[in-house]
């Protein structure tokens, strides 16, 4: 497969639609750490939240191999019971 053009990936990877959702991420997540560090315990709050968008971003990917899963022994059933 040929490599493509590098120009062409990173203008797909900056102008992706989650590209300025996850860097709006980054950003707030700074700002609340620079802002919160006069907060006492802020990382008893700030942690959790962000183990809920880690638990969260990994949702579809656990979805979908549970479904891959799904779909691949229906098919070994179904070559089974063929035979």
């Amino acid at each position: 497969m040929p490599m493509p053009d590098p120009a062409h990936f990173l203008a797909v990877n900056v102008l992706d639609a989650s590209s300025p959702l996850a860097a709006f991420g980054a950003l707030g997540i700074a700002v609340v750490l620079f802002a919160g560090s006069s907060v006492p315990n802020v990382d008893r709050h700030l942690l959790p939240i962000v183990a809920a968008v880690v638990v969260v971003s990994l949702a579809p990917l656990a979805l979908e191999l549970l479904r891959s899963r799904k779909t691949a022994q229906a098919a070994q059933a179904s070559k089974a019971g063929a035979r």
